[in-house]
């Protein structure tokens, strides 16, 4: 896969154009409307998420941190797209990412480091879905649920 670089006001990042199956680097968390909630018979955590979005035009929807027990950042964990968008596409860039969670363990706002931030850019107007997991060695699988009202 061919990767793009580019400057941003964060400095420099990479983005990734995603399909499905593809795996990245990501974890960690900043704010948005977020539902933890457990799907019967599947292990690790489900998190849903509602955004907004305009045609054209790019969309943030979540950055992700993994941070240690002693709020040091540590290695970038796996991304998996396991449901593509219908009608728009997701990108992911490596920025800095801060910390916005208040119920992130020790670490709280305010801590930040480089994570992985996924954003999503419609195609058409009209309602969209997509999922991603997050993994990381030693921790549990994060399932991704997200849904797109585009205007």
């Amino acid at each position: 896969m061919k990767r793009r670089h580019f400057m941003s006001r964060l400095g420099a990042a990479v983005m990734w154009p995603l399909t499905v199956g593809t795996v990245i680097c990501a974890s960690g968390i900043t704010a948005a409307e977020v539902s933890p909630t457990s799907k019967p018979g599947q292990s690790g955590l489900h998190r849903m998420l509602h955004i907004r979005a305009i045609v054209g035009k790019e969309k943030r929807v979540y950055g992700h941190l993994r941070l240690s027990r002693g709020c040091v950042e540590g290695p970038l964990p796996d991304m998996t797209i396991t449901k593509p968008p219908a009608i728009g596409t997701l990108s992911v860039r490596t920025e800095v990412v801060t910390l916005t969670d208040p119920n992130f363990g020790k670490c709280g706002p305010g801590h930040s480091g480089d994570g992985v931030v996924v954003y999503y850019k419609a195609t058409a107007a009209g309602q969209d879905a997509f999922e991603y997991q997050m993994s990381s060695p030693g921790l549990p699988t994060t399932t991704w649920t997200v849904g797109v009202e585009v205007r």
